[in-house]
């Protein structure tokens, strides 16, 4: 029923319409904003959310249509907006977790699991590696397939194509995080007196060029020398990220392969 209805979307558009659609999701990020821009720092921070999280650089196919979808989301009913979770991505973590207290749940931490116990065919429990054993009507897990399938479970429990489709299953990461503690807040050499600015987002992007550079590096392998650093101070939405008069400054940074 949904591609009958994208079927019928299609239809009705006319021959310019269509031509637009397609260019829009396979031309490159790079392509799209220099038909409307043309200032370097500009082109390359909006270039910069065509990349975000993909092992593409702004000149690569099809990261116009990811830069779209950064700048078509909401949050509460707000266009383009992001949101902070008081707490961090650790209070997210906890919340989860508190909620599942509350429902009889027993969390154990450094419990690192061994092995996933099978027996006629079925996951039955976990062994830790301090020896313990734990059953259950189920497992789950959230390692990556590697580590569930071919470490944690024997692979004469599992079919033969299950397997050479996870050894061949591609997981190429783009992207690091770095979070580091400040004794006080940058100053911009720029606009030394400008707090405001630490309440945004500060992006090291100066070009489209500089960010398809970086990306380069890690078409072989290699981190970054000059990489793209998207940088927020958490602290300053939620004091509570860190002590009285210090700050914490959260960097994503691409590439890190």
């Amino acid at each position: 029923m949904g591609l009958l209805k994208l079927g019928q979307f299609a239809s009705s558009l006319t021959e310019k319409e269509l031509y637009g659609l397609a260019k829009i999701m396979t031309q490159s990020a790079a392509d799209m904003l220099e038909e409307w821009f043309e200032t370097d720092a500009l082109l390359g921070t909006k270039s910069a959310s065509g990349i975000i999280g993909t092992f593409l650089g702004p000149r690569s196919p099809s990261t116009a249509y990811v830069l779209l979808h950064h700048y078509m989301g909401e949050i509460d009913g707000a266009f383009r907006a992001w949101g902070f979770a008081k707490g961090g991505t650790g209070g997210i973590a906890e919340s989860i977790a508190s909620s599942a207290r509350a429902f009889g749940t027993e969390i154990r931490l450094n419990a690192t699991v061994k092995q996933v116990i099978v027996k006629g065919g079925r996951a039955v429990g976990v062994a830790l590696e301090n020896g313990d054993e734990i059953y259950a009507k189920a497992v789950l897990s959230s390692a990556d397939p590697f580590v569930t399938f071919l470490k944690l479970v024997e692979q004469k429990h599992l079919p033969d194509d299950l397997i050479h489709s996870i050894k061949k299953f591609r997981t190429r990461g783009s992207s690091g995080k770095v979070n580091i503690a400040l004794s006080e807040l940058p100053r911009f050499t720029a606009l030394p007196d400008e707090h405001v600015l630490h309440r945004g987002a500060v992006s090291i992007s100066p070009s489209i060029d500089y960010i398809e550079r970086a990306y380069d590096d890690a078409k072989y392998g290699r981190f970054a020398k000059e990489p793209y650093i998207d940088m927020i101070f958490p602290s300053m939405i939620d004091p509570d990220m860190a002590p009285p008069g210090k700050h914490v400054m959260s960097c994503f940074v691409q590439y890190a392969p």
